[in-house]
């Protein structure tokens, strides 16, 4: 891992890895990025540099990646197991529900 300051764009998935002045800068335009680049100079940059590792630590390594990849999984694979109970129980049963709820629940099971 660096230990640099990070400045970023703010926009898209930038502004969502990057608190500002917390973790690093955003910056909108060309101005601001040349403005921030000076500032970030002239600063003490230990604090927001030491948040910025600890948030890369516990969001970004592989561990946490697997783990939160894993609890997705697990979610979907509830979800599907509900859901394909609940089909199994419309296609057997003599009650009627409207076809399009039944289609949109059944249809990718």
């Amino acid at each position: 891992m660096n230990d640099c300051v990070v400045i970023g764009r703010n926009s898209g998935g930038t502004s969502e890895l990057i608190e500002h002045e917390e973790t690093g800068f955003l910056f909108d335009s060309n101005s601001e990025l040349e403005a921030l680049m000076e500032k970030v100079l002239d600063m003490d940059t230990t604090i927001i540099r030491d948040k910025a590792r600890e948030k890369a630590i516990h969001s970004f390594t592989e561990e946490v990646y697997g783990e939160q990849l894993k609890k997705v999984y697990d979610n979907l694979l509830i979800q599907n197991h509900k859901t394909t109970q609940d089909c199994a129980f419309f296609k057997k049963s003599n009650i009627s529900i409207d076809a399009r709820l039944f289609l949109s629940m059944c249809s990718t099971r």
